[in-house]
């Protein structure tokens, strides 16, 4: 079987090209958890200078909302310090020894 027959068969005999792309893409978006991130490396490197800056954009979102999710993480500690903190001594260490059975 040619590889143009496993496309769906609206896209055996388009003639647009953006439709045989999406359709790759698809496949590769597919298998992409197979990839190493050695491939993903050399892949990148095949981009031209546009392509990799609007990747390197994705990746600044999301790094930048992974640390909005430590922000908020930051915040329960501090608030859950702050409830510690109005604790008796001995409500603090029965919370800990429930939380660290093994450490008492």
């Amino acid at each position: 079987m040619r590889e143009a027959d496993s496309y769906p068969a609206s896209l055996q005999h388009s003639n647009t090209p953006a439709l045989l792309c999406t359709h790759h893409v698809s496949r590769i978006t597919h298998h992409a958890s197979r990839f190493t991130l050695d491939q993903v490396e050399a892949d990148v490197r095949k981009l031209s200078p546009p392509e990799q800056a609007q990747l390197r954009g994705w990746l600044e979102d999301l790094h930048e909302d992974r640390l909005e999710l430590a922000d908020s993480f930051k915040a329960e500690i501090e608030a859950g310090k702050k409830d510690i903190s109005g604790m008796s001594r001995s409500e603090s260490d029965r919370i800990l020894a429930e939380v660290f059975p093994d450490e008492s």
